[in-house]
């Protein structure tokens, strides 16, 4: 919680977090136990912009923590319409096929022209997340701090993530 408590704002310890990150960071906002989630499995959303992104990075080093048998891990892209979403698809398939991760999903979102990518995953999160059937556990974010003044609020999707929607979120650099 930020100043006075408002969950919509950081606080400064995880501002610093989020804006200067020296390691990967998991930002825990809801206890969750696999003995009370179906098939003991946790739910991984991993958004996605490239095979050579800090994102895809970011999902590479959370395999670690992956139970390839049980936990699903869902693959997120917004489509921009360059050819991008299917070599991001194919990459996210063969690193889940070489960890053996045996449940995945997939999807992509088109991007209009008066969203930016912020917007479109934070919406296509909270929409998923509206439907009871849906859950996730763990969001997977890239992050590139360098991009980002620590004393200015950043419109970047990890914070605003972090602020608005209430799941355990990791993030990269």
């Amino acid at each position: 919680s930020g100043t006075k408590n408002r969950p919509d704002e950081l606080s400064k310890g995880v501002k610093y977090l989020v804006h200067k990150p020296l390691i990967p960071c998991l930002v825990i906002k809801e206890k969750t136990h696999r003995e009370f989630r179906q098939e003991l499995g946790f739910k991984w959303l991993v958004c996605i912009e490239s095979a050579e992104s800090k994102s895809f990075k970011a999902f590479q080093h959370i395999l670690r923590y992956v139970d390839a048998e049980n936990d699903t891990i869902h693959g997120f892209t917004v489509d921009l319409k360059d050819g991008n979403t299917k070599k991001v698809q194919e990459a996210f398939t063969e690193i889940c096929k070489k960890n053996n991760i045996t449940k995945t999903e997939f999807s992509s979102v088109e991007k209009d022209e008066k969203d930016s990518i912020k917007t479109v995953i934070h919406n296509w999160i909270v929409e998923h997340l509206k439907d009871d059937a849906h859950f996730i556990d763990f969001l997977v974010l890239g992050y590139n701090p360098t991009k980002y003044n620590f004393n200015k609020e950043a419109p970047n999707t990890t914070v605003e993530v972090i602020k608005d929607i209430n799941v355990n979120v990791f993030f990269d650099h």
